[in-house]
């Protein structure tokens, strides 16, 4: 079909079958994809900041030392104070 009336609008200098000829060209690029438009989508990812390893030893340490919620029985209250160690000297009772 291209072809036919691609000599006719060249032989005979037909105006409409020009156009036809270009519609089926346009038609065709369509179907096949040649002329789809290229569409990007920029997109800028950040990766999340990762606590340093100095960050991490340190909460671990934190978290041995007064627990996972602040107190140092996994609690919020404070430490009660025991009073003074005994000691196992007896010199030391004087």
């Amino acid at each position: 079909m291209l072809k036919v009336f691609f000599a006719r609008a060249i032989e005979n200098e037909d105006a409409q079958a020009g156009l036809l000829v270009v519609k089926i060209l346009e038609r065709r690029a369509l179907l096949l994809g040649l002329d789809s438009p290229q569409k990007l989508d920029i997109v800028q990812v950040q990766a999340e900041k990762q606590p340093t390893q100095h960050d991490r030893l340190r909460a671990a340490i934190m978290n041995m030392r007064i627990g996972p919620s602040g107190g140092p029985n996994g609690d919020d209250t404070a430490p009660s104070d025991p009073g003074p160690v005994p000691s196992d000297d007896p010199k030391s009772s004087y």
